[in-house]
Parts: structure tokens; C-alpha cells; sequence
């Protein structure tokens, strides 16, 4: 019988910084991480946001990237144009976003 070993963690984002967005944030976003034979995992659930990836380095990278993506994809759209979870999202992100 094989047994995993399997780690979990809290990660803290604090800034978002990919894709050409750079965004300060009042308090960081929390990520559940979790690594699993090699494979790392981090998740937010109010974002529904899911990377997986071989290495931390490039988990976080993606994770980085999905949060540039949203807020360019909803934060940056006129209300609107945007479903109930999409607004959910908007106002969340702003509500951590620096002046």
C-alpha cells in the first residue's frame, strides 16, 4: 500500500501583478494550498479560482495571472454587462483594491 504525504497551507496575495496589471491590495486574497505527491493546488473559493501545477513557483504564477485576468474581464466592465457572480467578483476585488 502507498501512502501520500499531503501538505496544506495559506498563501496571502497581496499585490496582483501579471498580464500588464499591477494592483495593491488592502488585504491579501487567501488561497488554500495544497501540495500532493509533486502536485500543488492553490484555491480561492469566493473567486472560484483553481490553479494546479507542478512547482509552487508556477501555481502562484498562474494564480497571478487568472487575478490580473478577472480583473481586466470584470472589474474593468460596466456593471451591466456582467452575471451575478461576475459582480459578486467586481465588487469583492474592488473592495480589497488601494486607492
Amino acid at each position: 500500500m502507498f501512502v501520500s504525504k499531503m501538505d496544506s497551507y495559506i498563501v496571502k496575495i497581496e499585490k496582483i501583478e501579471a498580464l500588464g496589471v499591477s494592483i495593491k491590495l488592502k488585504r491579501p486574497i487567501e488561497f488554500h494550498y495544497k501540495v500532493e505527491e509533486q502536485h500543488h493546488t492553490m484555491k480561492n473559493d469566493e473567486l472560484q479560482i483553481i490553479c494546479h501545477a507542478e512547482s509552487y513557483e508556477q501555481c502562484l504564477k498562474d494564480v497571478q495571472e487568472e487575478l490580473a485576468v478577472l480583473w481586466r474581464e470584470i472589474v474593468m466592465h460596466d456593471d451591466s454587462r456582467l452575471a451575478p457572480d461576475a459582480l459578486k467578483a467586481k465588487k469583492y476585488l474592488l473592495s480589497l483594491a488601494e486607492p
